[in-house]
């Protein structure tokens, strides 16, 4: 059994990669964003943060949740916390 990933390479699952990585690549500016607000684990859009629709959601949390926390009171977002951990 050839568990080599790339011996396999076909035209049609090298463009699927490329759109996946173009979708997850950002080609937005911080003048784009009115600004960012950077911290240790995420930077954050400014415009998008001042959205009414926008919902901050939190996945594994174990302990406090500074993430959440950080969210809610720099920008007043609510959050849904959903936590994963046994």
């Amino acid at each position: 059994v050839n568990l080599d990933p790339y011996s396999s390479n076909t035209r049609w699952r090298a463009k699927l990669g490329e759109r996946i990585l173009a979708a997850a690549t950002p080609q937005i500016t911080e003048e784009d964003c009115g600004g960012v607000t950077l911290s240790p684990l995420a930077s954050w859009c400014l415009r998008a943060m001042r959205r009414k629709e926008v919902l901050a959601l939190s996945f594994g949390v174990e302990d406090r949740d500074t993430w959440s926390e950080r969210l809610s009171n720099a920008f007043k977002l609510p959050t849904r916390l959903f936590d994963c951990t046994p």
